[in-house]
């Protein structure tokens, strides 16, 4: 993936994004690396972003900024701020940090110039439910696992 060919992010960086935004990014199973899950959102939604062009790239100020799609405890989105990375035979880019449109503001960042989330629907009805399309419902899956059976209430 594109991602981890251009971007480098440390794990301190992921772990703060991770803490912005509130929720549990790793995998339940044992083993599983922590922030996983957001590891590939984020080269997946970058690689989406790349392909619709919305990455604002500022050669001049060695710098780049993507909206990760995600929002903070306030519902602010936020932005992955990249730096040339300056090390040799590495990824063009440093993750700073991400980072909200305030915090990109009191680094000279015209927030017109902020760009705007990954758009995967065309068909914006696409995202509605059709109650008319048969549900199959896995039992197995959901009862048969000890960690599905945790999500269930009590009740």
């Amino acid at each position: 993936m594109k991602y981890y060919e251009e971007v480098f992010c440390e794990k301190t960086k992921l772990n703060d994004l991770a803490e912005l935004t509130s929720e549990e990014w790793t995998f339940s199973r044992e083993g599983a690396t922590k922030n996983g899950i957001l590891v590939n959102y984020l080269a997946h939604t970058y690689e989406r972003l790349e392909y619709e062009n919305k990455i604002f790239v500022d050669e001049k100020n060695g710098r780049a900024i993507f909206n990760t799609g995600l929002f903070d405890n306030f519902y602010e989105p936020l932005y992955a701020y990249l730096e040339l990375n300056k090390r040799e035979n590495t990824q063009k880019w440093y993750t700073v940090g991400f980072k909200s449109a305030y915090e990109l503001a009191r680094r000279g960042v015209d927030n017109t110039l902020l760009p705007e989330r990954a758009n995967y629907f065309e068909d914006p009805s696409l995202l509605i439910f059709d109650a008319n399309c048969p549900i199959n419902i896995q039992f197995g899956h959901i009862l048969n696992d000890p960690n599905n059976i945790k999500r269930l209430p009590k009740k």
